[in-house]
């Protein structure tokens, strides 16, 4: 599907390998056929055969696995041109991990959508469905980016089928995975417009939503712009922050770290590469909110200099219980003990026998009137710990991030971003929350995390 790729339109770019010679016979360059089987199965599914540049494009996958509630998911575009991207699991949706059943993307419409762009001809989605782990961004090292949160994976379709080819039968066994693909064709609207006389500049126009918001908070930018000449149309938008950050796409998103007044220029090019450009101020604000105790959510709080307790508290009206998932990462040191206790409608899965002088910690359960405590220790040398909290607040059977059900210390203020970091002044001392910076994650991958951080009274 050619769909614009970045921030919200991407171009659609469909992957497939050549996972033997089964079932499929000849299929498209970059295609990896993989026969079906009765462990799991993946279908991939599109409105119509072909769509016009500018169309907006959905992709519906369905999968069926017996034997589990969930898979690993992973979605390739492949464009007419032969480059290779990852739609999914992306920087707005970074779970590969998804409920069996239909399954639509874009998955989160608020956040970002598909939008059909050249290059012109047949571009296919290819769609993986695994029981075992699987994450192509590990394996092509092609990690989301604020600027690139829908990776580019290769410029070579048959180069980067052999690759897939071997990576998955190198880590997941025969009949343990599926995969199905489809196709369409990217068309003008005019395909032979007349040359125009006189060309003229397109006009830049974009809307930004919230245009008074706060650090860390995520500001969605979509561009209005359109071109005043007949059969010409805008072929870029070209986003600077105004804080050193810049974007390309129709629509885009962008994180202010700090407050402050910002100024966002959008330019547009069309297809003979004339150019115009307009700008707006954006206002961000400082953290803050007070929320009530009562709140269900993630609470941390300080225990004493080398122990943390991390809350996940139901709520007086959850009569159905949330799914709650916790990740955790010690940096330079490790957790020294856990010990956990639950109280009311409330219980913990997976956590016996606990871990202990491990970096990682990982804890999920359920969650409804009442609630589950973890008192966690960590080492002298430890200097930060990373929080990855996910919680089915609205009982709809998917996990969610969100900044806005994590409270901190007694101030309960919310942190900058889910997930964050703690930040200790002295390694393996948490002193009282006032002496402890709170960190926006910038990159979050296993054992790897770059942050940006806060004193947290600034929040």
């Amino acid at each position: 599907m050619n769909v614009k790729r970045f921030t919200v339109m991407i171009a659609v770019m469909a992957i497939i390998s050549l996972f033997g010679q089964l079932g499929l016979a000849q299929a498209p360059q970059g295609i990896v056929p993989i026969p079906s089987n009765s462990n799991i199965q993946v279908d991939v599914s599109l409105a119509k055969a072909s769509y016009q540049v500018g169309e907006e494009i959905t992709i519906q996958i369905n999968t069926t696995a017996p034997s589990v509630g969930q898979v690993y998911l992973n979605v390739v575009d492949i464009d007419a041109a032969g480059n290779c991207s990852l739609i999914f699991p992306n920087a707005f949706s970074p779970n590969s991990l998804v409920p069996v059943g239909q399954f639509s993307l874009s998955d989160r419409p608020n956040l970002y959508r598909f939008q059909v762009v050249p290059p012109f001809g047949t571009e296919y989605v290819q769609a993986f469905a695994s029981l075992d782990p699987l994450d192509l961004r590990t394996l092509f090292n092609a990690n989301p980016t604020p600027g690139n949160p829908f990776p580019t994976l290769c410029t070579n379709p048959a180069q980067f089928a052999q690759q897939v080819q071997a990576a998955i039968q190198g880590i997941i066994a025969v009949g343990r995975i599926a995969s199905d693909f489809a196709s369409f064709v990217v068309t003008s609207s005019n395909p032979n417009p007349p040359p125009p006389t006189f060309n003229q500049a397109p006009i830049a126009q974009f809307t930004a939503s919230p245009q008074f918001a706060l650090a860390g908070q995520v500001i969605q930018f979509i561009s209005n712009s359109f071109d005043p000449d007949a059969g010409d149309f805008v072929t870029q938008n070209i986003w600077n922050f105004g804080d050193g950050m810049t974007a390309v796409g129709a629509t885009t998103f962008h994180i202010y770290a700090l407050p402050g007044t910002y100024q966002v220029t959008l330019t547009a090019v069309d297809n003979h590469g004339a150019a115009s450009s307009t700008a707006q101020l954006i206002t961000v604000l400082s953290f803050g909110g007070n929320p009530s105790p009562q709140q269900g959510g993630y609470y941390v709080t300080r225990v004493d200099s080398t122990h943390f307790k991390l809350t996940i508290q139901g709520q007086a009206d959850w009569f159905v219980s949330r799914a709650y998932q916790i990740h955790l990462e010690a940096n330079n040191g490790f957790f020294t003990t856990v010990n956990q206790s639950a109280s009311g409608n409330a219980a913990a899965q997976g956590i016996q026998p606990v871990p202990v002088n491990q970096n990682i910690l990982n804890f999920s359960g359920l969650v409804g009137t009442g609630k589950v405590e973890y008192t966690i220790g960590i080492s002298s040398t430890t200097t930060q710990v990373k929080f990855d909290l996910q919680l089915d607040s609205d009982a709809n059977g998917i996990m969610e991030h969100s900044r806005n059900f994590i409270f901190l210390g007694t101030e309960l203020k919310h942190p900058p971003s889910d997930p964050f970091i703690l930040s200790f002044t002295t390694p393996g001392q948490i002193d009282i929350f006032l002496n402890i910076q709170v960190c926006l994650v910038l990159v979050n991958q296993p054992g790897l995390f770059i942050s940006l951080c806060f004193n947290f009274q600034g929040l």
